[in-house]
């Protein structure tokens, strides 16, 4: 018989007890473990088996997202799964959720825990399945525990605090206070320190409520501020969102994100940034001549371009460079109208000068060159400009890079530098255009390409498409 006081559970041989605690959720085996010492001695880390099963009780297994990886990526990555530790990366992501989460979590803990917590979001987002697409109430997706993880947190209004979106005061991660009274400082926006994975989870998640509705001048200002600032682009990183070692700036691709979005919106509806859209790597059209899906027929690209009046331009690059606080917020931001790419690739052009860069890139795919036209939507009777550029992988081999030369007039006019934040045939191209010659205190702005694809799947799978 069991004696008074002792659960008949713990009777049971290891293993049983081992399996049933499988069953349940990491709350409820933490609060099977604080029932007393001997439950307590069935949790222990060392046991890969159990804790391997309830973390794939929660969250897809990272296996099969390494596995999808480049060659490059995954010998980066080598460390990581050698070293992986169930019960650490399980713990690591649920401290992360009751951070956002748990009411007695102080503002100071959230601050000092920041990046901790952005690191674990974006692990949690990177290790998810890699077949779906969207992931919001009216885009059907192949179920993926990893987004619905997210998804479940940031439908809780107090985790906006770690959405890192422009409208959040970059230096404190709270609300911008009501600055009506006066432009936003150069002091203050000087002060912030954002770490990149925080930007790449805004770009992952799309432009957020608050952005798209919020009319704030000290929101709008803070964006602008990383893509029309003259200093910001120079041969050192060829002219686009990137560092002079070729990897992705990301802060300026969260800039150009957030304000292209928001230009896309009115002119296209199925331009879409959906919640934690981690654009899943898609099997390469032909891995041997075109990964990238330069001639895939369904792949037609779209895309505008946003800019501000020249003199706004030189006035606040002029007053930035004489130390005088100017706010880009109030200025009128404009955009082209939407233009539509045909694109073929076309080997003629690989030793092209104005196609070559100064920056490394990675060697895992070949670079591929294409030439084709662009043409604007609703003008009739128009001569389309020529389009030429090439793509290839950025060093890491995870995320991919665009150049685009746009022609016409018998002159190649403008440069446009791109990057696909979610690696092979995925979701929108944010990046910088400016003139291809690169004159000292040239124009220069954001631009956005996405594919049509995406509105065509969307309509079968929902049966809206013509027979």
């Amino acid at each position: 018989m069991t004696e008074p006081g002792r659960s008949s559970v713990l009777e049971l041989p290891a293993e049983l007890i081992h399996e049933i605690l499988t069953y349940l959720s990491p709350g409820e085996i933490s609060n099977f473990g604080l029932s007393c010492k001997q439950a307590r001695g069935h949790l222990d880390r060392g046991n890969k088996s159990l804790w391997r099963r309830v973390f794939l009780n929660v969250f897809e297994n990272p296996q099969r997202a390494w596995q999808g990886l480049t060659p490059t990526a995954r010998a980066n990555n080598k460390q990581r799964e050698e070293e992986w530790d169930w019960y650490g990366e399980l713990e690591r992501r649920l401290e992360a959720r009751r951070i956002i989460l748990d009411d007695d979590v102080t503002i100071e803990l959230k601050r000092d825990r920041f990046e901790d917590v952005m690191h674990a979001l974006l692990d949690i987002l990177e290790t998810g399945r890699h077949n779906h697409k969207y992931f919001n109430d009216y885009c059907p997706h192949p179920y993926d525990r990893n987004l619905e993880f997210l998804e479940d947190i940031f439908q809780v209004p107090k985790a906006s605090f770690f959405l890192n979106d422009f409208t959040i005061d970059r230096d404190s991660a709270l609300p911008f206070e009501d600055h009506s009274g006066g432009p936003m400082t150069r002091s203050r926006t000087s002060k912030r320190r954002v770490p990149e994975c925080a930007s790449q989870i805004h770009i992952y998640h799309g432009i957020t409520e608050s952005e798209r509705t919020q009319e704030r001048p000290g929101a709008k200002s803070s964006a602008r501020e990383l893509v029309y600032d003259w200093s910001k682009f120079s041969p050192d990183c060829d002219y686009g969102p990137f560092h002079p070692d070729g990897s992705v700036n990301w802060h300026v691709v969260e800039a150009v994100s957030s304000l292209m979005a928001q230009a896309v919106h009115m002119q296209a509806d199925n331009f879409q940034v959906c919640p934690f859209e981690k654009p899943a790597t898609k099997y390469p059209c032909d891995p041997e001549t075109d990964w990238a899906g330069i001639s895939y027929e369904r792949d037609v690209w779209m895309g505008t371009y946003a800019f501000l009046d020249y003199a706004d331009l030189a006035l606040f690059n002029f007053e930035r460079a004489r130390g005088v606080s100017i706010s880009l917020g109030e200025f009128d931001e404009a955009s082209g109208l939407l233009s539509r790419l045909c694109l073929h690739r076309d080997d003629r052009i690989k030793d092209d000068q104005a196609l070559k860069t100064r920056l490394p890139v990675c060697e895992d795919l070949p670079t591929i060159y294409f030439s084709g036209s662009s043409q604007s939507q609703g003008l009739m009777h128009t001569h389309g400009a020529g389009i030429r550029g090439c793509v290839s992988l950025v060093p890491g081999g995870k995320e991919v890079r665009w150049r685009f030369i746009i022609r016409y007039s018998g002159l190649d006019q403008w440069q446009l530098e791109g990057v696909q934040p979610g690696g092979i045939r995925t979701g929108p191209i944010f990046g910088i255009w400016s003139g291809c010659d690169h004159e000292e205190n040239g124009p220069v702005g954001p631009f956005s390409y996405y594919t049509e694809e995406e509105e065509e799947e969307e309509e079968e799978q929902q049966g809206g498409g013509n027979p």
